[in-house]
């Protein structure tokens, strides 16, 4: 290449050579970069519902704390 068309012919050939990889290189870097974004929504999502679960638990009552306390249905009076 370097003794049929020079020097020039030679870096169009290495520039011609390393554009489909260029492409490539591109498309990884979109990828990773979406899908790093992807990444920390998604444990920034796990986080939130951690600290949910953590505080429903903490500042809620307790359903059946009470339970013993119900004696069954309340009893219907007829009035007359």
């Amino acid at each position: 290449m370097l003794a049929a068309g020079g020097l020039s012919a030679l870096q169009a050939a290495a520039i011609v050579a390393g554009l489909p990889f260029a492409l490539v290189i591109f498309a990884m870097m979109y990828a990773l970069l979406r899908g790093l974004s992807r990444d920390r929504l998604i444990l920034y999502r796990a986080q939130q519902h951690y600290i949910t679960e953590e505080s429903a638990d903490h500042n809620s009552a307790d359903e059946f704390a009470d339970e013993h306390l119900l004696k069954g249905p309340p009893k219907i009076v007829k009035g007359d």
